[in-house]
């Protein structure tokens, strides 16, 4: 009883730390200073499987500009509003390692997909906002999740008062495509086979006891 409850207590253990080891905080402004400015040159980072954080703080013409390449067989699953004490903040995403939109344009044309967030914004609050900026163009120029590649994010605070926010970008392993299912003409065929070889069985046996 004893060994079977330490084996328990061993299992639980490790899925902890696998927990534990898939979060990771990727940047953070307060100790990593200043996200780029520059959207042709956006701060590198490295993302892994699981939870990815990133925290900085912006206000009205603080723009912030980050890129990070989803390795192959992985995908982007969600991007999520883990906190922020923004009204209304900015997010968005371009294809590539740059946001080549310009800022004062006034038209996110460009961009794969973008986003608002805040307590302005209903449904954003500890949220999945992935879909929300695929939602931003009709019709839609993705559909999460986001498959393997780069991709350069612009995020900023809309008002004069500066905003704290966290995201959570969620990494996780391409799902095993699934089993093609067996045609039913070869389901049949099959049945009628193993029906054919059950009838050729009992005629042997038959033939063997007379």
């Amino acid at each position: 009883m004893r060994r079977a409850a330490f084996l328990v207590l061993l299992t639980l253990t490790a899925l902890s730390t696998t927990r534990l080891a898939s979060a990771a905080e990727v940047y953070n402004e307060t100790t990593s200073g200043d996200l780029s400015g520059d959207g042709l040159n956006p701060t590198q980072l490295s993302v892994s499987l699981g939870s990815n954080t990133l925290t900085a703080t912006s206000v009205a013409g603080d723009r912030e500009y980050y890129r990070f390449t989803v390795p192959a067989g992985q995908q982007l699953n969600a991007l999520v509003v883990v906190s922020t004490s923004a009204t209304r903040s900015f997010v968005g995403m371009q294809q590539g390692p740059q946001v080549t939109v310009s800022p004062t344009s006034g038209s996110p044309a460009g961009l794969l997909g973008w986003s608002h967030f805040g307590s302005l914004e209903a449904g954003t609050a500890s949220a999945d906002i992935l879909p929300r900026m695929a939602a931003s163009f009709t019709p839609p120029l993705f559909s999460p999740p986001l498959p393997a590649g780069t991709y350069a994010f612009w995020s900023q605070e809309t008002s004069g008062t500066p905003a704290t926010y966290t995201f959570d970008f969620q990494i996780a392993a391409v799902p095993p495509a699934p089993r093609a299912p067996v045609p039913p003409a070869f389901t049949g065929v099959l049945a009628l086979g193993l029906l054919g070889l059950g009838m050729w069985r009992v005629k042997r046996r038959s033939h063997a006891a007379a």
